[in-house]
Parts: structure tokens; sequence; C-alpha cells
């Protein structure tokens, strides 16, 4: 794995987690982040991700290595809140 694709993930792990925090109904803290700034944030780490994921792929494997990336944080970012909230409840 070289240092750009490995930036490209991390970073949009990054924008995926601010664009999730500042969700109406994100879990994974007790209040939620300012909507505008940090779905302004998450954007351009998203954006930033793809300009590392494109120093290290092919522009069609960038776009998608992405895309597929956001989709899988997309729906486990939601899941650990359920689980967090869920090991706060019995505790």
């Amino acid at each position: 794995m070289t240092p750009a694709f490995a930036a490209g993930l991390l970073l949009s792990l990054a924008g995926c987690t601010c664009i999730y925090l500042a969700a109406d109904h994100q879990r994974l803290l007790p209040r939620r982040w300012p909507a505008a700034p940090a779905r302004i944030a998450g954007a351009l780490l998203l954006v930033a991700a793809q300009a590392a994921l494109l120093r290290a792929l092919q522009p069609a494997a960038a776009f998608f290595v992405l895309c597929t990336w956001a989709m899988l944080l997309f729906t486990l970012l939601p899941w650990l809140g359920a689980l967090r909230a869920l090991r706060r409840d019995t505790e």
C-alpha cells in the first residue's frame, strides 16, 4: 500500500466521520456537531482524499475506491453509534 493510498483512505475516513457527526440522528457523540462547518470540512476532506487516491491509482479506480470506501463507512458509522448507545444504556 502506497502512502498516497493510505492517506486517501484516512482522509476519506475523516471526511465521512465529519459528515456523519453533523447528522441529526448520529449516536456516536452525545451532541451532534454544527451542521454547516462539519459538512464543509467533510466535503473538503473527501476532495483531498480523492486527490490523494488519484496520485496512487488511475482516475476510474480512484473514483470507485473512494465511492466504495465511503459507502462502507456510511454503513458502519451508524452501526457503531448504535452499539455505543446500547453499551451506554446497559451501564
